[in-house]
């Protein structure tokens, strides 16, 4: 499982959303909030800005306003940040086979 995928997969779990639902370009609050929270855990793992807005469909300036906006959120105490445990992703949201970001973005899975 990539790095990206454990990003969006950990936004998903805390937003209740589908993968297909993060990576699309809705500018609903619903579907905006869990993109950029997908975007400041990947961006704990040590990812550049360009990096995130290239994997996620959007300029870096974008990437780096939305991380902004999270870590203000956290300092706020608006939203919390819970350690993320790979091995405890339900079985339903692990695929047998890591599928291809292309499939997760069009949610063609």
């Amino acid at each position: 499982m990539t790095k990206l995928e454990i990003a969006i997969l950990s936004a998903c779990l805390k937003y209740k959303k589908l993968p297909f639902e993060i990576l699309n370009e809705q500018k609903n609050r619903d579907a905006i909030w869990p993109r950029q929270y997908a975007m400041f855990v990947y961006r704990q793992f040590g990812k550049s800005y360009p990096e995130i807005g290239k994997d996620f469909g959007c300029d870096h300036t974008t990437a780096l306003n939305n991380v902004r906006r999270v870590e203000e959120r956290l300092k706020l105490g608006i939203i919390y940040m819970y350690p993320i445990k790979v091995p405890n992703i339900p079985k339903i949201m692990k695929p047998k086979k890591t599928p291809k970001l292309i499939g997760i973005a069009t949610g063609n899975i």
